[in-house]
């Protein structure tokens, strides 16, 4: 645990993640075979797969609004796997104390999911120190 992140790791990928008060999360995570890293969202909001959504990022540091791809559902809890386009969010993470999400409901009402930073650089940074060395033994 690196304040308010966690680094794990499988035989498969290496991640960086926080969860928030919704038990909502953001991630890093970054796969030994396909010797790449991409950003998602972990969200109570159901989707539907593989379509986009526009949302708006707001940090201390820049604010913007990208694209959210829907992934699968995350088992059967009702949860759902939304990818970002790495450069989208990566400087963010790295570098604000705080970063929020506006995320249409399918509705028109909005959720706004809000995480704390605080430790994502250290995290990321010894993650992928990790993904380096043991993408070489895959």
């Amino acid at each position: 645990l690196i304040r308010d992140w966690a680094v794990n790791q499988t035989e498969w990928y290496v991640d960086a993640v926080t969860m928030n008060d919704n038990k909502s999360m953001l991630m890093k995570k970054c796969y030994y075979e396909l010797d790449k890293c991409d950003y998602s969202l972990v969200l109570y909001v159901p989707c539907e797969f593989q379509r986009k959504y526009k949302t708006s990022i707001n940090s201390d540091k820049d604010s913007a609004f990208i694209e959210l791809k829907c992934g699968n559902p995350v088992g059967d809890s009702g949860y759902y796997r939304y990818h970002f386009n790495y450069d989208d969010i990566n400087n963010i993470v790295l570098s604000a104390k705080m970063v929020s999400f506006a995320i249409s409901t399918g509705s028109d009402d909005l959720r706004v999911e809000k995480f704390r930073l605080d430790g994502a650089a250290d995290a990321i940074n010894y993650m992928t120190t990790v993904w380096n060395s043991l993408k070489q033994d895959n």
